[in-house]
């Protein structure tokens, strides 16, 4: 794995630039292609903008920008959560390009302050339901074996959710549309194992619920890491063959 040693917030307009081009976390799902088809393909618009990235000046990122702003507060949060000494956590750990190609890449909001990390931390600012939501949908199925804990949760707040697995796997409790971020990690560093899954609103008034921590090990999405890398693979293959017949037009 190449790690690019570009500060997020120092660097900030090089650090987006490096990114265009690339599958990176945040990109992952975008690009895959769709399980059914939409207008006759199941290209995905991500195929599209990916493309369009190879030929095209850079586009605005101030949601990004302030989307930055709280990752550090909200690591270090969870940092506390989990027992963590905050001296073994880069806050700032660069980009980091897949020793396989370079295209495909990841961009960790924290990780473990080592030449070969074995962690990060990946950290999601929603907005309050969605915050909430997302939390007591893994509360619920982390005990779902436990019936002193089941037999207290309110009819109402069961009916209210997803399909409720029997079997707990944490990629489960992570929004779909992050999934994909979360294999990407995995994906990218082949050290990588474990991807801790942010939560935090500082809005939230009750404390226990403020910050909230989903650990996704390795062992958890094996079979995902394969199947998204072949697909990113192919996709970038694609790419690559229409940008050939672009140039030589």
């Amino acid at each position: 794995m190449k790690i690019i040693k570009l500060s997020q917030s120092e660097d900030r307009d090089a650090w987006l630039e490096e990114r265009r081009s690339r599958i990176m976390g945040t990109k992952a799902k975008s690009v895959l292609p769709l399980e059914r088809k939409k207008d006759g393909s199941t290209t995905p618009s991500g195929f599209w903008e990916l493309l369009a990235e190879n030929i095209a000046v850079t586009s605005d990122t101030n949601a990004m920008r302030r989307g930055h702003e709280i990752e550090n507060e909200a690591i270090l949060s969870a940092v506390a959560m989990l027992d963590m000494n905050p001296e073994t956590v880069d806050l700032d750990p660069g980009m980091w390009l897949s020793d396989e190609n370079d295209h495909i890449g990841s961009s960790p909001d924290g990780a473990e302050k080592s030449d070969n990390p074995t962690f990060v931390f990946e950290a999601k600012c929603f907005d309050s339901a969605k915050h909430i939501k997302t939390i007591l949908y893994d509360l619920i199925c982390q005990n779902i074996d436990n019936p002193d804990f089941i037999k207290n949760v309110p009819p109402e707040l069961i009916a209210c959710m997803s399909d409720i697995p029997s079997v707990y796997n944490p990629l489960n409790s992570v929004p779909k549309d992050n999934r994909a971020q979360v294999i990407q990690y995995f994906i990218t560093n082949e050290n990588q194992e474990i991807v801790y899954f942010v939560l935090y609103d500082d809005r939230i008034a009750i404390e226990s619920l403020a910050t909230h921590v989903i650990t996704i090990h390795r062992a958890d999405v094996e079979g995902q890491i394969l199947a998204q890398k072949d697909a990113e693979l192919r996709q970038l293959a694609k790419v690559n063959q229409i940008l050939k017949f672009l140039k030589g037009l």
